[in-house]
């Protein structure tokens, strides 16, 4: 009975680290594809916290990229240089990033609003602002938005983004505006 006893006290440890070798074996073999495992410093973040926004608004802004607050849908306003309506290389590629979201969303419509400075006759200046609007709108439909997906308004020098009567304020007056309806 001794000696079974010490044949199995033996043999146990032996089968032991036999059989855990080989199970590491083909473990190794069949997760060699799967990511490494946790460790036990790392906390897991639950899938649906780590998803789910706190609030409802805070999801439409993650969702909606007319909610973000940057990227190029974020830019809604085009500056012209004085007495220009030619668009500047600047806000073409803002101009293509809202066409290609309107493109892609034909319920989505907006309406352009043109301004300009203080400078100028009211008459002028609404032609003006008129002329930006037309440039911004051809660039859109040439980028294959429908026409009936935009508004265009003229203000002139109505309603001043910034007040003042020196170029920094006129700069800011001198704008097409792109507003989501």
């Amino acid at each position: 009975m001794k000696r079974v006893s010490k044949t199995l006290v033996t043999m146990l440890p032996i089968a032991f680290l036999a059989g855990c070798a080989t199970n590491g074996q083909k473990t190794a073999k069949l997760d060699a594809d799967a990511p490494p495992a946790a460790t036990v410093a790392e906390k897991p973040v639950p899938a649906q916290a780590a998803e789910t926004p706190s609030t409802p608004e805070q999801a439409q802004r993650e969702t909606d990229p007319l909610q973000q607050s940057t990227g190029p849908l974020a830019k809604r306003v085009i500056y012209f240089n004085f007495d220009k309506s030619n668009i500047d290389n600047d806000y073409v590629r803002v101009i293509e990033a809202h066409a290609a979201y309107l493109a892609n969303h034909p319920h989505v419509h907006v309406r352009l609003e043109g301004y300009t400075d203080e400078r100028g006759t009211r008459e002028y200046n609404m032609a003006l602002g008129e002329r930006r609007d037309d440039s911004v709108l051809k660039l859109l439909t040439l980028q294959g938005v429908a026409k009936e997906q935009i508004q265009t308004v003229s203000y002139g020098e109505e309603d001043p983004a910034a007040p003042g009567h020196d170029e920094s304020a006129w700069h800011l007056n001198r704008r097409v505006k792109i507003v989501y309806l």
